[in-house]
């Protein structure tokens, strides 16, 4: 049956998930391939293998930030950003269901190209042709997949996280444990630091946090409201810490220690199809299938939580034609993305990293909001909450001017900021304390 849900709270009958169900949820979401890359940056802030290890660690565990999150789906059995129009109001909630949706349209479409060059590698020891078009034939495949399961809703999603963490994480684990024991020697563990270690950490901590935790925050109760309120805050937090930090953790620790021993392989044009030149012929296979199926699993949380930031755009359709909407949009930029696959992704990565600041001003305002429980007395009928607009705004605009990007350099995004995401952190803690000093302390409208 297709699920026809909007932006209104789940019904209290309906409310039956347990804390497990939100545990595959991001634990499948978080094994795509490509935190293997995130390795290899925390290699190239000149830090030590320990410190590497610990910033890894420190990273992956900030999904504590998308589990907080999580409470207030629990709570009100709501999408974010139905919960976002609370804080914001109605109409400025609309700026920051655009970002968004921009933001999960802009993931999806790097898994979806990758996964697609992923299947060209499969396919053409069996059918050898090379072809832009043959490629678009694969990407529409992973769409179509998402299209599906975005369609028949959140307990078919749920039922294929689960399924794909069961399955494939064993099969992840088995090819993780192949790359590093094929190709890892003992030297990374006496490789020392070359800078301050608080300069270097800092910067790759930052760079993990805005490529994972910080770029799901804005879903984080679409996949939590049909929790049972039973379900208790504290499980909530363990679920969610770990479903996404276990996988992570191992991928990007799998990064570092591949850096030391084949840097050239990671640094490649393709490093996703170069790591498999790393494994046994009959590896090889297994290896991709795992690829494919990681970023299938991510992908598919960013195509069913896009669809509420339409309908918190104004979109006046039933939820499951948004889907039809990204649908669309994706294809073209598919299209787009595979006759220039050249510069696009790393465009586009750049973008999306340059976005992340706004998430995190949104992020820092929403968690003080929630911590003094403000929200629940929240007027529907208000356009706009200039506090939360204001702290919004103020906390981007300086995490801006610290963040450099292919697109914009900000004047003071030199030295540490120069070559991190700094800029995301600084936009998550100042949008937090603006917003408690204008609204919280100071009683503004």
């Amino acid at each position: 049956m297709i699920e026809n849900v909007g932006l209104q709270a789940v019904a209290s009958e309906e409310k039956t998930r347990g804390a497990l169900d939100l545990f595959w949820v991001w634990f499948s979401g978080n094994l795509g391939i490509l935190g293997v890359l995130f390795g290899a940056m925390i290699v190239s802030f000149s830090l030590s293998f320990w410190e590497a290890v610990i910033v890894a660690l420190i990273g992956s565990l900030s999904f504590f930030l998308v589990g907080i999150l999580s409470i207030a789906g629990r709570d009100a059995g709501q999408p974010m950003m139905a919960l976002s129009a609370r804080v914001f109001g109605v109409r400025g909630n609309k700026l920051m269901a655009l970002i968004n949706w921009i933001n999960l349209l802009g993931w999806e479409a790097v898994a979806v190209l990758t996964g697609t060059f992923t299947l060209q590698a499969v396919f053409e020891r069996v059918i050898p042709i090379r072809s832009e078009w043959i490629l678009v034939l694969y990407g529409v495949v992973f769409l179509a997949i998402f299209l599906i399961l975005s369609l028949y809703g959140y307990h078919l999603v749920v039922r294929t996280q689960k399924l794909i963490g069961y399955v494939f994480g064993i099969l992840t684990l088995v090819v993780l444990i192949a790359l590093i024991s094929h190709h890892t020697a003992f030297t990374p563990f006496t490789v020392k630091s070359s800078s301050a270690w608080w300069q270097g950490g800092l910067a790759a901590i930052s760079f993990i946090i805005a490529g994972t935790s910080i770029s799901w925050a804005m879903a984080s109760s679409d996949y939590s409201r049909y929790l049972s309120r039973k379900v208790s805050t504290r499980s909530i937090l363990f679920a969610v810490t770990l479903g996404g930090g276990i996988p992570l953790f191992a991928l990007v620790l799998t990064g570092i220690l591949l850096d030391y021993s084949a840097p050239q392989v990671l640094a490649s044009n393709n490093p996703i199809q170069a790591l498999s030149t790393l494994l046994p012929v009959w590896m090889q296979i297994p290896y991709l299938i795992v690829v494919i199926v990681g970023l299938l699993a991510e992908a598919v949380l960013g195509f069913y939580s896009s669809g509420f930031s339409l309908l918190a755009l104004g979109v006046r359709a039933p939820r499951p034609r948004t889907a039809w909407i990204d649908f669309a949009v994706s294809l073209m930029v598919l299209i787009y993305g595979l006759f220039h696959s050249a510069q696009f992704l790393g465009l586009l990565e750049g973008f999306l990293s340059l976005m992340g600041v706004g998430l995190a001003a949104w992020a820092g305002v929403f968690l003080v909001d929630e911590w003094k429980r403000h929200s629940i007395t929240k007027d529907f009928s208000n356009r706009f909450h200039w506090s939360a607009l204001m702290a919004w705004g103020l906390a981007t605009c300086v995490g801006l001017i610290f963040t450099s990007s292919p697109f914009f350099t900000g004047p003071f995004a030199k030295g540490i900021f120069a070559l991190s995401n700094l800029g995301v952190l600084l936009a998550l803690l100042l949008g937090g304390a603006v917003y408690y000093f204008l609204k919280l302390e100071r009683g503004a409208a």
